[in-house]
């Protein structure tokens, strides 16, 4: 009796799982990315030139307001605003 009853709930969650990904599709929504400072449209990107072409570099600025050193990772700015 049990038994039967877990699997009716796992085949009803199988469906909403299959539902939910199937409506995101259709309305072409990512899920929320972190705030940090990569994701701002404030943040700034450092690169250093090597062997002819450009590599990321573990830093960059936030051009809000005044230029600050940030991180990519960095999550303490009150400015964030989405790319």
């Amino acid at each position: 009796m049990l038994s039967q009853k877990i699997a009716e709930f796992e085949v009803e969650f199988q469906h909403l799982k299959e539902e939910n990904e199937e409506l995101r599709r259709l309305l072409e929504v990512e899920p929320l990315k972190p705030m940090d400072c990569q994701a701002c449209i404030f943040f700034m990107q450092h690169y250093v030139k090597v062997s002819g072409g450009y590599m990321k570099t573990n830093a960059g600025h936030c051009f809000h307001g005044r230029i600050k050193d940030r991180k990519p990772e960095d999550k303490t700015c009150r400015y964030f605003q989405r790319k």
